[in-house]
């Protein structure tokens, strides 16, 4: 793999390779240490109850392209909207809210979506896939 050049006296000049290796090997160790220490994040699983107890349906707040709410497909007014989701999550122990927003809406609106759910007593919050 080196670069051999016949001399007169008949020795080969070649590169050693080898060092050079053993720094790449060590610097590949290093940066997958780093890469393990640095790439977590905390996911919430839910328990199991082995009882079968129902949470209820999930609960969906759809932030509509005609600049309207929806809860699970009812219509909400903006300005009693968080009251609705305070009255939703008051006796349910699965405080989960999925958001749905439509392709017009704001990245604005969202984030202001998420702050009010969140105020109103939801603990998390999930963003709806889009559909094609």
């Amino acid at each position: 793999m080196g670069v051999s050049t016949h001399k007169e006296n008949g020795s080969y000049a070649e590169p050693n390779v080898i060092p050079m290796i053993d720094i790449l090997l060590v610097l590949i160790i290093i940066f997958m240490i780093l890469a393990m220490r640095f790439k977590s994040f905390h996911v919430n699983v839910p328990m199991f109850d082995a009882h079968g107890a129902n949470n209820g349906p999930s609960i969906v707040l759809t932030l509509t392209d005609e600049n309207t709410f929806e809860i699970n497909g009812q219509q909400i007014e903006g300005d009693s909207l968080k009251a609705e989701i305070t009255e939703i999550f008051t006796d349910r122990p699965n405080k989960l809210l999925f958001i749905d927003a439509g392709r017009n809406r704001s990245y604005q609106e969202v984030i202001h979506a998420f702050s009010l759910a969140r105020s109103a007593g939801a603990e998390v919050l999930a963003l709806m896939p889009r559909k094609n």
